[in-house]
């Protein structure tokens, strides 16, 4: 979080539970609101599924022309280590949704007009306060709810062995080590923050200015869905994607590879073998920032890139209506609290510079953007982020609440639902103008000649 921004004091438990048992019907209303996010997350998907700019139907068919080339001659087994699974198969078109891909070697182009809400080198004296996003007075949007269906592959049974708890399911991988589920639910979210995120950066999915990379990795890949881009965008790139949750899907483009393994351990790739190394949203997930950037600049190659892209668990409104005793900001103060007790902290945006520092990259590049939490801003390319924004800002709640609110806090399903529920319907409201902000940070390991060897 950044360093400007003053926490409420501590909430204490008994106060939530006062106001969740008092709030007249919430166990009606818990009902009601988890059927409409149902159809709001649905509703994303079928957007994603029809949006043309975004199908690439020629890339498609490259994609597919490629795939039962390889499908002729496999010749890939499983290969497994200590420690991990290397899923790998038969060279298949995967059976995903629509997503964010473009044909080989060629930029998708999301927007031509996409306004960069950069702060600069000096974000941190700024803060959150570069510019003010004017809500639109158009009270008729009807794109807060849809329906639609998902068609996610999952991955062979014999690497899947999960965790159940409040109706999600968990890795069982190192398990405890990572709050978030790894459920289709989630798996639907997570491509659908790479969205948001590839429409934050106007079509791109790095910042980082690489040069015909030739080994790129990816920690904590999730889906693998980034990395699945990045491989149609560099075809002579070997993309890895590692993860504890065997989430990926199993047919996948012959330049990417998925492990699971904990990033956080010992890594057994060689040193200075990777051009470019990329994280995405790892905050809760890392207990010791500084060691894993000392493996990053362990791990590349002399003039490699590392790139951070993550957010604050947390949101700001210009024109007050985010009230600092409001459901949604009670349920902040207790991630950041219990996620700060963990030691996987989720607000660390403002120390990624300066750890990276530490760890001896130079150029370190900090760019920020605004990205609002529904469709209320008035500029076209933010009302278009905020849709999807919005999607994942209702379903969040849930993906990183039940764990630690369960585990931690010391509530009951039944009771940490009903409080999530009514977060999340102070999210629904039209009147609230919230946003949160993206930091994308970028740092270069310095050459040979720039060491003096």
């Amino acid at each position: 979080m950044p360093q400007n921004l003053t926490l409420p004091g501590p909430t204490s438990d008994s106060s939530i539970r006062k106001m969740v048992w008092q709030v007249p019907g919430a166990l009606a209303a818990v009902r009601e609101w988890d059927r409409r996010g149902t159809s709001e997350l649905n509703g994303a998907g079928e957007r994603l599924n029809r949006a043309p700019a975004r199908t690439h139907a020629a890339g498609l068919q490259s994609r597919r022309e490629q795939a039962e080339e390889f499908q002729k001659n496999p010749g890939v087994g499983r290969l497994v280590r200590p420690g991990c699974f290397r899923l790998c198969g038969a060279w298949v078109l995967p059976n995903r949704r629509s997503r964010t891909g473009a044909p080989r070697g060629q930029l998708p182009v999301m927007s031509t007009d996409a306004p960069e809400a950069s702060l600069g080198p000096d974000h941190e004296r700024a803060g959150h306060q570069a510019s003010y996003i004017e809500p639109s007075s158009d009270e008729t949007d009807s794109n807060y709810y849809s329906d639609a269906e998902s068609d996610l592959t999952s991955l062979a049974s014999e690497v899947t062995n999960y965790v159940y708890e409040n109706g999600r399911r968990y890795h069982s991988y190192r398990q405890g080590k990572y709050v978030l589920p790894n459920d289709e639910e989630e798996k639907d979210r997570l491509d659908l923050v790479h969205h948001v995120f590839t429409l934050i950066l106007g079509g791109r999915y790095h910042l980082a200015p690489l040069n015909h990379p030739q080994a790129i990795l990816d920690l904590g890949t999730g889906t693998g869905i980034w990395a699945l881009d990045m491989a149609d965008l560099y075809p002579s790139a070997k993309v890895i994607g590692n993860d504890l949750s065997p989430i990926q899907p199993q047919f996948v483009a012959p330049n990417t590879q998925f492990v699971i393994e904990d990033f956080e351990e010992d890594w057994v790739y060689e040193e200075n073998h990777f051009d470019y190394i990329h994280g995405r949203t790892l905050a809760g997930s890392v207990k010791d920032w500084p060691e894993l950037f000392a493996k990053a600049y362990k791990h590349l190659k002399p003039g490699g890139y590392l790139e951070m892209q993550e957010a604050p668990i947390w949101c700001w409104s210009d024109d007050g209506s985010l009230k600092p005793d409001s459901p949604l900001v009670q349920f902040l103060t207790i991630l950041e609290e219990e996620s700060s007790k963990a030691n996987r902290p989720l607000n660390i945006v403002d120390k990624l510079k300066p750890w990276m520092i530490d760890a001896g990259f130079r150029d370190v590049q900090v760019k920020v953007y605004r990205c609002p939490w529904g469709p209320w801003p008035k500029d076209p390319h933010l009302k278009e982020i905020g849709r999807y924004q919005y999607i994942n800002a209702v379903e969040s709640v849930d993906a990183y609440g039940l764990a630690l609110m369960t585990r931690s806090v010391g509530y009951t399903e039944e009771q940490a639902k009903i409080f999530l529920a009514i977060v999340k319907n102070q999210l629904r409201s039209r009147s609230l103008h919230a946003y949160n902000l993206i930091y994308f940070v970028t740092g270069r390991k310095p050459t040979e000649e720039e060491l003096g060897r």
